[in-house]
């Protein structure tokens, strides 16, 4: 290598030795006039001559500049026809040893790898129990030797991995669970929501039924107490009308607007308090007949007594029997003494 770099600095100045000869013609030209070229100057805007000869000098110095330019690239490229042969003859050089030194190389890798792994699994023999033990639990495919061969780092690593699928695994089994416990719950409360629809749709028709129920049980009771009142009037009021004939001076105009005026109150009268009034009643028609009796003479009272007795109904008695014909002649009599 340092024979290599010793013959590079010596042929140094040989190429450049080389350039220099090869612009040798164009130096020589530049040479003649740099001095002249050089002292030109113009005074001012008024030197047509000076400015002349600027202008001239410029001229031949661009045509001076452009022949430069033309020698060296035609030097460039005489100088990278011959680099590109180098090149290749290079190229074909090194394709003979290549082949040679990367097969000893190779050989030589080989024998270092292998005792470097050899010593690297020596150092660390020691630490195989504890990586075995600490993947014991993992599902893996790692051999002794892969296991001692590896550096703390790419353990680390490997070990982590593991450790980050077994926390994924753990998560996707609690979301799979959540996920169970969601639509169990869920089906729970669509079941709990089926249910309470029936129990309200049932208590709805209940109520239905009850409400058509409760319909026809007071239709039923107005019409029976509409039956009533029909059934009970007519013979609270006959009842009441016999009474109140027995009073003197009372029409049965009189009875019949008395009777009407008070018709709601007999009619929600319970049979108690309906027997009660008749004995008000009879006792205050009992009443005003005395105090009538008392007034009148022997005449007028056999007379009121005898219309009082008619006024009374007469009781039904089978027809033709002893008692309704003795009832039937003690009316003749009475009426006959009225």
């Amino acid at each position: 290598m340092s024979n290599n770099t010793e013959v590079a600095e010596a042929e140094k100045p040989a190429a450049e030795t080389t350039a220099i000869q090869q612009f040798s013609e164009v130096r020589m030209a530049l040479e003649a006039v740099r001095e002249e070229y050089a002292q030109i100057k113009i005074n001012g805007p008024d030197d047509t001559e000076g400015y002349k000869k600027a202008k001239e000098a410029a001229k031949e110095a661009g045509v001076l500049r452009r022949n430069i330019e033309a020698r060296k690239k035609v030097l460039k490229e005489d100088a990278l026809r011959i680099t590109q042969a180098y090149d290749k003859t290079a190229r074909e050089l090194q394709a003979i040893i290549n082949p040679i030194e990367d097969g000893l190389k190779r050989q030589i890798d080989e024998v270092d790898d292998f005792k470097a792994k050899e010593k690297l699994k020596a150092e660390r023999a020691a630490e195989l129990p504890i990586r075995k033990e600490k993947l014991a639990k993992y599902q893996h495919t790692y051999t002794d030797e892969q296991l001692l061969l590896m550096g703390d780092v790419e353990f680390l690593q490997a070990l982590i991995s593991f450790q980050q699928k077994e926390i994924e695994e753990q998560n996707e089994k609690i979301r799979q669970q959540n996920e169970a416990n969601r639509k169990a719950e869920e089906e729970k409360q669509r079941e709990a929501d089926l249910q309470k629809a029936r129990e309200d749709a049932a208590q709805a028709e209940r109520n239905r039924v009850a409400h058509e129920q409760a319909e026809v049980e007071r239709t039923r009771k107005e019409q029976e107490e509409k039956e009533r009142r029909e059934k009970i009037l007519p013979i609270r009021a006959d009842a009441l009308a016999v009474i109140m004939r027995t009073v003197p001076g009372m029409t049965e105009e009189q009875i019949n607007r008395d009777i009407r005026d008070e018709s709601e109150n007999i009619i929600k009268m319970s049979e108690a308090d309906f027997s009660k009034m008749l004995d008000a009643a009879k006792e205050k028609a009992a009443a005003e007949r005395e105090q009538h009796m008392q007034n009148l003479g022997e005449s007028q009272k056999i007379a009121m007594w005898i219309e009082s007795m008619l006024a009374i109904e007469r009781p039904k008695l089978v027809e033709g029997s002893i008692m309704q014909n003795t009832v039937t002649k003690i009316v003749e009599c009475l009426e006959g003494a009225k």
